[in-house]
């Protein structure tokens, strides 16, 4: 956001020291509420979003989930994000003055964050109002130089006619593509699908709930501490544990191509998630490919039992 208040002090319309002010009480006071609670939660002074923040931009850890290019925002998850909105959001530069400067801290924004080796969407949001603002005016711009549909000449009405109609053709076009991608957005976290997919298939019987182990590819794709239930339900997303150690748990949540739980000894195949892959030009469109499994424990003795729960404790959270 940093770009904003610096076009405003820019303009003049707000003293840097206003802004600067403004700027600090609003954060305070929204960072005492999460301070307070968040450290109440977790035992212990805590800022999650500073943790993260410092993780990710001072240690890079971020890069551990995949890096991209540096133009990848510019170049493909912009045009994919507000599709026909973005050739006109940057035709506003030249042609809308008024939005010229919003576009370009919009830009900014995005170029800051593409410093960053690790890229996902939901960083560069934040962008896409503006960027939206700026292909309106654009579009608004383009349609009141479109000549009147009574002009005197053959030629511009058949301009008006065909000028109207690109128009219309456009914001139809960025609906449908919109439509495809929610459809294609509503595959995209098969991780949560198998959790509940788990969920209805396993109730717990007796005291001794399930014990859930949430692999890397589930924990990525959905999975969060809002889909868990109540005890007697037991969840881990501990890391880097060994075949032997996961026959600790009832379930496993593994990516469906993960060759060390695939022929785990003592799981059986429970249920697979599929998830989006890409677009077609032909029926279903939308093609999906297995991406989770669920994995059930097969039914143990005593012995394999009382294992099980004499080592549990350090897994589970």
């Amino acid at each position: 956001l940093a770009p904003l208040p610096l076009l405003v002090a820019a303009r003049r319309q707000l003293p840097l020291a206003t802004i600067a002010a403004t700027g600090i009480g609003s954060g305070a006071a929204a960072l005492l509420p999460t301070l307070l609670l968040d450290s109440l939660l977790w035992r212990r002074p805590l800022w999650p979003e500073g943790e993260v923040l410092l993780a990710n931009t001072v240690g890079n850890m971020s890069a551990n989930y995949g890096t991209s290019p540096a133009g990848w925002y510019f170049y493909s998850a912009l045009p994919r994000a507000l599709s026909l909105a973005y050739p006109l959001a940057l035709a506003s530069l030249p042609l809308v003055p008024r939005a010229r400067e919003y576009v370009g801290v919009a830009l900014c924004f995005v170029a800051l964050y593409s410093l960053l080796p690790h890229k996902e969407l939901r960083f560069i949001l934040y962008a896409a109002p503006l960027l939206n603002a700026g292909a309106a005016a654009a579009l608004a711009h383009l349609f009141a130089r479109l000549p009147p549909r009574n002009a005197k000449t053959a030629g511009r009405r058949t301009a008006a006619v065909l000028g109207r109609a690109a128009i219309a053709a456009s914001l139809a076009g960025s609906l449908a593509l919109a439509c495809c991608f929610t459809a294609a957005a509503r595959l995209n976290y098969p991780g949560a699908h198998a959790l509940l997919a788990l969920h209805a298939s396993s109730p717990p019987r007796g005291t001794r709930g399930p014990r859930v182990h949430v692999g890397v590819e589930a924990a990525i794709s959905g999975v969060s501490r809002f889909l868990e239930l109540p005890p007697p339900w037991q969840y881990s997303k501990a890391e880097g544990l060994a075949p032997a150690q996961l026959t600790r748990f009832s379930h496993l949540l593994t990516g469906a191509n993960d060759d060390a739980t695939r022929d785990l000894p003592g799981f059986e195949l429970a249920h697979v998630e599929r998830g989006f892959t890409r677009v077609a030009m032909r029926p279903p469109f939308l093609l999906t490919e297995p991406k989770i499994n669920v994995l059930r424990r097969r039914k143990e003795g005593a012995v394999g039992r009382a294992a099980a729960a004499a080592t549990e404790g350090d897994y589970f959270l």
